[in-house]
C-alpha cells in the first residue's frame, strides 16, 4: 500500500490517502458528499478542508503515482486546483466545473468528455492532451498551450481564449476545428494559422489581431464577430459569412474570398491585395 498526503500551498496537510482497492477518485467524491472528518478507514482527516470547496491548492498529484483510473467520472465542481501536477491523469468524464485550474499541469492527460464549464485553466498546459468531446463553455483559457492535443467535437461556446497558442510554427500540422463551436468566444490575439476551421460558427466573437493567415474557413459564420486587425493572408474563405463584421485593418491579401457574403461589414482600411474577390457581396458595407 502506498500513503498519499496532499497539502494546500500554506503546507497544511488537508487528508492523507492510503491507497489499496479505491482511488484517490473515490477519496474525493466520498469527500465532497459527506463533509466529515473521517471518510472510511484508508482515509485520515487532519481537519476538515471540503467546506464548500476542495481546496488542494498546489499540492502534488503526480499520477504517475496513482492508478490510472484515478480521477475517472470525478465529481470535482469548484475545487481548487491551482498548479497542480496532473500529468497523465484519466480525467475522462470527470465533472470539473467551475474548478480553479490555473497554472495547473495536464500534460498528456485524458480529458474525453470532461465538463470544465466556467472553470478557469488560465496559464495551463494541456500538450497531448485528448480533449475529445470536452465542454469548455464560458471556460477562462487564456494562454493555455494546447500543442499536439486532440481537439476532436470541443464546445468553446461563451470562452476566452486570449493569447492560447493553438498552432505554434515547429514544423507540427494544422489543427482541425471542423464545425466547431466558438460563439461569443474572446479569441483575442490567438495564434490559428493553418487551421481548418471549415463550418465553423464564430458569431458574435472577439478575433481582434487574430493570425489566421493560410487557414481554412470555408462555409465559416463570422457574422457580427470582431475581426479587427485580424491577419487572414492566404486564406481560404469560400462561402464564408462575415455579415455585419468589424474587418477595420484586417488582412485579405491573397485570400480567396470567392462568394463570401460581406454585407454591412467594416472594411475601413481593410486589404484585398491580389485576394480573389468572385462573386462577393458588399451591400451595405463601410468601405
Amino acid at each position: 500500500m502506498e500513503t498519499i498526503e496532499i497539502k494546500n500551498k500554506e503546507g497544511k496537510l488537508l487528508f492523507r490517502h492510503t491507497q489499496e482497492n479505491n482511488t484517490i477518485k473515490d477519496t474525493i467524491n466520498e469527500a465532497t458528499r459527506k463533509r466529515t472528518n473521517r471518510v472510511n478507514r484508508f482515509v485520515d482527516f487532519i481537519d476538515d478542508p471540503f467546506d464548500g470547496l476542495i481546496d488542494i491548492t498546489e499540492a502534488n498529484m503526480n499520477c504517475s503515482s496513482y492508478k490510472r483510473d484515478n480521477l475517472h467520472g470525478a465529481n470535482l465542481e469548484g475545487a481548487v486546483l491551482q498548479d497542480l501536477n496532473l500529468k497523465g491523469a484519466d480525467l475522462s468524464y470527470a465533472n470539473i466545473a467551475y474548478a480553479d485550474l490555473r497554472g495547473a499541469c495536464l500534460y498528456g492527460a485524458d480529458l474525453t468528455g470532461a465538463i470544465l464549464e466556467g472553470a478557469d485553466l488560465e496559464n495551463a498546459d494541456l500538450r497531448n492532451a485528448n480533449l475529445k468531446s470536452t465542454t469548455f463553455e464560458n471556460t477562462c483559457l487564456n494562454k493555455v498551450d494546447f500543442t499536439d492535443a486532440n481537439l476532436k467535437s470541443i464546445i468553446f461556446t461563451g470562452a476566452s481564449l486570449i493569447g492560447a497558442p493553438f498552432f505554434k510554427t515547429n514544423g507540427c500540422t494544422g489543427l482541425n476545428f471542423r464545425g466547431m463551436l466558438f460563439s461569443n468566444a474572446n479569441l483575442t490575439k490567438v495564434d490559428l494559422r493553418n487551421a481548418d476551421h471549415s463550418s465553423a460558427r464564430f458569431t458574435d466573437a472577439n478575433l481582434a489581431y487574430a493570425k489566421l493567415e493560410n487557414t481554412n474557413l470555408t462555409y465559416a459564420d463570422f457574422s457580427r464577430a470582431n475581426l479587427k486587425g485580424a491577419n487572414l493572408k492566404g486564406a481560404n474563405l469560400k462561402n464564408t459569412t462575415l455579415r455585419d463584421t468589424d474587418l477595420t485593418n484586417a488582412n485579405f491579401d491573397r485570400a480567396n474570398l470567392t462568394n463570401v457574403d460581406f454585407r454591412d461589414a467594416n472594411l475601413r482600411s481593410t486589404s484585398f491585395f491580389l485576394a480573389k474577390l468572385t462573386n462577393v457581396d458588399f451591400t451595405g458595407a463601410n468601405i
